[in-house]
């Protein structure tokens, strides 16, 4: 893709939660857009995504993005795969050992983690669209940087692109890795240097 100056920078990592935040800048000085981007909606795209929500509304009446890409959202979707297998279900089960079945080739931790990076594409175009983030998108979190082989396999372009009127719109904006673990820290202490954040 290409960077488009004068646009905003999307910020999004799975991990426990979901975090999303929305870089904009105005003159010389760089803030975020402050929200809960993580807690809207699940939009399903197609058919089996539709049978996740509906398991899933079976046992809460909201379902959010952060229900289903996070370390939770990886577990409720191996949950839901085993039970569409007919396979039993192991409630005990961690989302770090469903990645690192996934790396040992299991077929079920496999297909959830692919599953999950799929849906992952329709969020992020989602506030693209929302938030015109066409600067590009930085993915962060530890669940990339262990699992991003499979992003590649999985249905994540497909539906980061499938947006109507609007494919071109979002194909355009590029997408980027972080594996820093100490982003976060990293960040925080461009604040102190940061204009906004000392008014």
């Amino acid at each position: 893709g290409n960077s488009l100056e004068n646009t905003n920078l999307l910020i999004v990592g799975p991990g426990t939660g979901l975090g999303v935040c929305t870089l904009t800048s105005l003159n010389s000085l760089v803030f975020p857009i402050e929200g809960e981007g993580g807690n809207t909606n699940f939009s399903p795209q197609n058919k089996l995504e539709i049978e996740l929500l509906k398991f899933l509304l079976k046992d809460k009446e909201y379902i959010s993005f952060e229900d289903v890409v996070s370390g939770r959202g990886l577990k409720n979707i191996y949950k839901f795969l085993k039970f569409n297998n007919k396979q039993t279900i192991k409630n005990s089960i961690l989302p770090d050992q469903i990645g690192a079945l996934a790396l040992k080739n299991d077929i079920v931790a496999i297909e959830s983690v692919k599953f999950m990076f799929s849906i992952l594409g329709t969020m992020i175009s989602n506030i693209i669209l929302i938030n015109r983030c066409q600067k590009g998108v930085i993915i962060s979190g530890g669940m990339i940087k262990k699992l991003y082989t499979f992003l590649y396999q999985s249905d994540f372009l497909k539906n980061f692109s499938n947006k109507g009127y609007y494919k071109n719109y979002v194909e355009k904006v590029p997408i980027f890795f972080s594996d820093d673990d100490n982003v976060a820290l990293k960040g925080a202490a461009e604040c102190f240097k940061n204009k906004y954040f000392t008014k």
